[in-house]
């Protein structure tokens, strides 16, 4: 069993990713990042290494959709008139 010390709270947590406490929680209740509860007082609390597995994932390109060239990926989309 992990130590309580092994885990950050909400705040540092959404301070470590670079983003709001608010959208911390939304991504943890989707499932995008593992969350767990302290039993005790019901904080949510986050592994670093979670955290940074996230951050990794989230840097690698999206895979390309069937059809379009590396050229067509980064060109705007064009409004119909």
């Amino acid at each position: 069993m992990k130590k309580l010390c092994e885990y950050l709270k909400v705040a540092k947590a959404a301070e470590f990713i670079g983003v709001s406490q608010t959208t911390l929680r939304k991504w943890a209740d989707q499932g995008q990042i593992p969350m767990y509860v302290n039993k005790a007082n019901g904080y949510r609390l986050f592994l670093q290494k979670d955290l940074e597995k996230f951050l990794g994932d989230m840097a690698r390109p999206v895979k390309q959709r069937q059809g379009t060239t590396q050229r067509d990926a980064h060109r705007p989309k064009s409004s119909a008139r």
